[in-house]
């Protein structure tokens, strides 16, 4: 219906799926995150240390 709406109108619109992850802020997150952490020099394997890496730079992303 409103597909039809907006082709009545000329209402040019992008052709993008419902689902996308590009729609996703969370995918985003976790992959910036995911990518700081492991540029991060030395890495650790030491849960504790790996934890606050974490928070660290969630508090950057957030800023």
């Amino acid at each position: 219906m409103v597909d039809n709406y907006l082709e009545s109108e000329d209402f040019h619109q992008m052709v993008w799926p419902a689902r996308c992850p590009d729609l996703n802020p969370i995918v985003h997150a976790w992959d910036a995150l995911g990518r700081a952490i492991a540029i991060r020099q030395p890495s650790s394997r030491a849960i504790q240390v790996l934890k606050s890496a974490l928070v660290e730079e969630w508090v950057q992303l957030l800023h």
